[in-house]
């Protein structure tokens, strides 16, 4: 699938009627014209910019979903995928959840796309509290800008989620999103100490999917946070909603 084709993108539903029968087949069209709609507005210029770099082979699997779970990276989608085995749901993607990664500053265009197309989606984001602006490069002068970023990106997550925006909003849980004031690794008791013990044990980066997804299940299910248990359990809420309203 790629930008060039994403006006073809066809979702069929069936379509439950008042009375609880099936009444035949919805389709949903993509279109660029309603993804532009929901977008923040000046990050509308050039859509199909914004839809090449999120329509990654992983955020294709979203269009069959009953629900999605956004989140910022790789590390992020194995601390859920960890966290969900300890809570008994053996597969995310067995109860129609699709966890997909695009870096906060595409979560806008990802919620932009996957309403377009009618999925349930649930968002969860870091706000960075604790990112700090950087002394400027020996090399090229440039300062880092990472809490400046954080900022600006917060603000814009927050747009699209029709949330007040706030620079560095408060943890949070409601019905569609939720965010860690610092980040999510912070908000699970000694994780960060499991993940570096994992990565030196095994050999991998200290901030890999795989090293991630071993420091929860040694963190162990008691020590998750509510806040994550909360969110897992309101997209298992989305995603049975989804199949109750397809079984009509």
């Amino acid at each position: 699938m790629s930008a060039d084709r994403f006006d073809g993108i066809r979702i069929f539903r069936r379509e439950v009627q008042n009375t609880g029968t099936v009444g035949g087949t919805e389709a949903t069209a993509a279109g660029l014209e309603a993804v532009t709609a929901n977008l923040p507005g000046g990050e509308n210029a050039d859509v199909r910019t914004y839809l090449t770099r999120t329509l990654s082979e992983r955020f294709r699997e979203a269009f069959f979903a009953k629900a999605v779970l956004i989140v910022e990276g790789p590390s992020d989608e194995a601390i859920f995928s960890a966290a969900g085995e300890l809570l008994g749901i053996a597969d995310l993607a067995a109860n129609g959840i699709t966890v997909v990664h695009v870096g906060k500053g595409s979560q806008p265009i990802a919620l932009a796309i996957l309403r377009a197309l009618g999925i349930p989606i649930y968002c969860v984001f870091d706000a960075d509290a604790n990112a700090t602006d950087g002394e400027a490069c020996e090399t090229c002068g440039r300062q880092k800008r990472n809490r400046s970023s954080a900022e600006a990106s917060n603000r814009k997550v927050l747009h699209a989620l029709g949330a007040t925006e706030e620079s560095f909003p408060p943890a949070a849980v409601t019905e569609t999103w939720a965010c860690f004031h610092e980040e999510l690794e912070d908000a699970i008791p000694g994780f960060r100490n499991h993940a570096a013990a994992v990565a030196n044990e095994m050999g991998w980066r200290g901030k890999s999917p795989e090293a991630y997804g071993e420091a929860v299940r040694r963190v162990g299910k008691a020590a998750l946070p509510a806040e994550l248990v909360e969110i897992l359990e309101k997209v298992m809420a989305l995603a049975q909603a989804t199949a109750a309203a397809e079984a009509g």
